[in-house]
């Protein structure tokens, strides 16, 4: 279950993922599978990792990162991180 920290997390993920794939917030679902799903390509999940790194203030491991595949993933990873997902 989400908290409310993670919920507004995973809102603003949702919104750095559709301001980098140029579609509607409402398009990207917390759970869509990026690949699969929202048809994300290794260059758009690189400008996403870009995007975090820079909105979260975090650097995050590749290996990290390759485990990826949707938003609340993303967001799991940050608060692992310790990253303050609640402001």
């Amino acid at each position: 279950m989400a908290t409310v920290g993670n919920q507004v997390t995973i809102e603003r993920l949702r919104e750095l993922v559709a301001t980098v794939l140029e579609v509607n917030f409402e398009q990207i679902a917390a759970d869509a599978l990026f690949y699969e799903d929202l048809e994300v390509d290794s260059l758009h999940k690189t400008e996403i990792l870009a995007g975090v790194e820079r909105e979260f203030r975090v650097r995050i491991d590749p290996a990290d990162w390759a485990a990826v595949r949707t938003t609340t993933d993303i967001a799991t990873l940050l608060h692992d991180k310790g990253v303050a997902t609640d402001e």
